[in-house]
């Protein structure tokens, strides 16, 4: 079916103003109607808004998160004034073992769609022997993965990058002060974020793993959300050279 007006256009012309297809697809301006309304042009509404699947009805097009708030400790952060939150988790990883021990997993936890009143970022524990991947930090970890293997072969004095862990994960221990390589993707290296260990041989420290949660505010809890950012765990120790320590957690709160 087909409106050709204000001009009397035959049956499928491209001068059609208004079509509907046999499945009830409404083109204006188009005769390939994909969606329930396909339009190709400018549309405009002077009142009443766009009412969306959630029930609710926009009149202004929605701000970005432009403003926020960073946590490298635990805190509370005031939900006052505030519809929508996007969240960044950075679990701290653990230090890498001795003797090119891996570096450590992150540990990372988070609410649910609306952030109930808890999130946390909490450190990993380090490798405790040559190449012995950190473990998480957190039990109720929505992320938990090995951190990269350090490597055993060649100088105890020679500055080795350990291997990367899986993604989002800490590097893995430089067998000296290096760097262990970063995880991919969110993954630091060990002397990036983790401080390297300062003996000859020892293993680098966890870097960060990051998770990002989106949703609204839940009032049901409160005008604020409490934040626990956990530390970095503790490198591993042996004579061979002590692992570094990881980098504590973080949480960044946009709005």
């Amino acid at each position: 079916m087909a409106w050709n007006s204000p001009n009397n256009n035959p049956p499928n012309s491209t001068n059609q103003t208004l079509y509907i297809n046999s499945f009830g697809n409404i083109g204006i301006g188009t005769t390939t109607p994909s969606q329930k309304l396909s339009v190709a042009g400018t549309i405009e509404s002077t009142s009443g808004g766009f009412k969306f699947p959630d029930g609710t009805t926009q009149t202004t097009v929605g701000a970005g998160f432009t403003n926020f708030q960073v946590f490298n400790s635990s805190g509370s952060f005031d939900t006052t004034g505030k519809s929508k939150l996007m969240i960044e988790v950075w679990g701290g990883g653990g230090g890498g073992g001795s003797s090119g021990g891996g570096g450590g997993a992150t540990g990372e936890t988070g609410g649910t769609s609306s952030f109930g009143t808890l999130i946390t970022a909490t450190g990993g524990i380090g490798g405790t022997a040559s190449g012995t991947a950190g473990s998480g930090g957190s039990s109720g970890a929505m992320i938990n993965c090995s951190g990269g293997a350090g490597i055993n072969g060649g100088s105890l004095t020679t500055d080795w990058g350990g291997a990367g862990g899986s993604a989002g994960c800490g590097g893995g221990g430089g067998k000296g002060q290096s760097a262990g390589a970063g995880g991919t993707p969110g993954g630091g290296g060990g002397g990036n974020f983790g401080a390297g260990s300062s003996a000859a041989g020892g293993g680098g420290g966890g870097g960060y793993g990051k998770q990002i949660f989106i949703g609204g505010i839940d009032y049901g809890v409160g005008n604020s959300i409490a934040v626990t950012v956990g530390a970095g765990g503790a490198g591993g120790v042996n004579a061979g050279g002590n692992g570094g320590a990881g980098a504590a957690g973080r949480v960044v709160i946009w709005w």
